[in-house]
């Protein structure tokens, strides 16, 4: 395979300490030659970031300091728009839109809606929320709104708290679940 550099220019700001990369090992062409399921992790956030001015080099860098800054992909899921913005390089749109793609990941991995779901035993009940509440900061309480044969008319957010604890009185419970002609359950997530 033919490998050629690109010349990023004095205009870098990874000029001086990031090494050049060869344009076989570019995530766009990575991705091309050898699938999506082949890339790194750093790899797929600098597809996100590139663009706009910003070369394949500085994307990765940035991509790079982002999964450090959170640990692990999966610890960026939770991130919100202003915890994207506290680094260097990225602004409000690419934050909104970072936020965006990991909430389009949370709602792709609760499936398709073609029947509304059974969720009449614990287990079921915590698959069902495992997605929704992948990621989060802070306590939150949910109403889940079942039909009398144990399935989902309505998933209801009844009360947000802090980092360790929700408070829902039991009349926003009963509010939300008998306004929707069900026998409401709460979770606390």
């Amino acid at each position: 395979m033919q490998q050629s550099l690109f010349n990023f220019g004095a205009g870098s700001s990874f000029t001086d300490d990031s090494p050049a990369i060869a344009c076989g090992e570019q995530p766009q062409q990575r991705m091309e030659n050898f699938g999506v399921t082949a890339m790194s992790d750093t790899e797929l956030i600098a597809m996100m970031l590139q663009g706009n001015g910003v070369r394949a080099r500085d994307a990765l860098a940035a991509a790079r300091s982002l999964v450090a800054e959170a640990g692990s992909l999966a610890a960026l899921a939770g991130w919100q728009p202003a915890d994207f913005r506290r680094m260097k390089t990225i602004g409000r749109v690419k934050g909104c839109q970072l936020s965006a793609i990991a909430e389009i990941g949370r709602r792709m991995m609760r499936g398709p809606k073609q029947q509304l779901p059974l969720l009449n035993r614990a287990e079921l009940i915590a698959a069902h929320m495992a997605p929704i509440v992948l990621g989060l900061a802070v306590e939150k309480f949910y109403v889940l709104c079942l039909n009398r044969k144990s399935r989902l008319i309505k998933l209801v957010e009844a009360t947000s708290g802090t980092a360790t604890a929700a408070l829902a009185h039991p009349r926003e419970v009963f509010r939300n679940s008998h306004s929707r002609g069900s026998d409401g359950r709460g979770v606390r997530a």
